[in-house]
């Protein structure tokens, strides 16, 4: 019978982590997921919706950042604007942010040029978590290959502004902003977050990174052995809580 409980692909990440000890199948984290699980499906409880100025940057820019590895990888029939297709199985669903009949991708913004990944060559995952979920969409797509993209797009003007002034908060007694006004300090201040979170300077196609990762059907498995075991947790804690 199909159980009720079927985990997004961008979860899986949080539940392949294991214990401290060898004894423990299942880490702290993947139990967190799979108590929120629960208090959903039996109270109506939503889960604690961890989001960041990272988290936001990659919802905002979404369309642009496709936009951008449309034109740089000659993505074929690929329309930005089209609602993302919400594929399902028996264990798990998802939503990858470019699907059509020669093209399965995911992309994911970098939040500054620090933290993009300039060198990436085909087959690096530098997340796990990634890895598993791209496996996901190959398995829910039934495709052979996927492609991870990291984009370097220029962070909204509203992030620009919260980070200007969470550091005019912080920086504004010092001694060496005595003399300066808020008005002076926060002019100095958003022209270096704008240094650092825009990259006009850097040509569009240098701007994407791209890596194709296979499908492993041994990493699928492992996945659907997990979620067989997190859903025998997911039944007891349903049943007693």
């Amino acid at each position: 019978m199909k159980h009720e409980w079927i985990i997004r692909a961008s979860q899986i990440g949080d539940l392949m982590t294991g214990g401290r000890k060898k004894e423990d199948l299942f880490g702290e984290t993947a139990n967190k997921k799979i108590l929120e699980a629960v208090l959903l499906k039996k109270y109506g409880i939503e889960p604690k919706q961890d989001t960041n100025k990272y988290v936001e940057k990659g919802i905002e820019n979404e369309k642009s950042a496709i936009e951008m590895a449309k034109d740089n990888y000659g993505w074929l029939f690929v329309d930005v604007d089209k609602i993302k297709p919400r594929l399902v199985n028996d264990f798990i669903a998802g939503e990858p942010d470019v699907l059509t009949d020669t093209v399965l991708a995911d992309v994911k913004c970098s939040w500054d040029a620090t933290t993009f990944h300039w060198t990436l060559k085909d087959g690096d995952c530098p997340n796990k978590a990634y890895f598993y979920q791209m496996q996901c969409y190959m398995w829910l797509a039934n495709r052979q290959e996927a492609e991870l993209v990291y984009c370097l797009t220029d962070t909204p003007e509203r992030l620009i502004y919260d980070e200007t002034r969470r550091e005019v908060w912080r920086t504004m007694n010092l001694p060496e902003n005595a003399e300066k006004s808020e008005d002076q300090l926060h002019e100095e201040i958003e022209e270096r977050k704008r240094k650092q979170l825009t990259f006009g300077g850097v040509p569009k196609e240098k701007r994407t990174r791209r890596t194709i990762i296979k499908r492993d059907d041994a990493v699928i498995e492992e996945i659907k052995n997990r979620i067989i075991e997190a859903r025998k947790i997911y039944d007891t804690l349903k049943a007693t809580i």
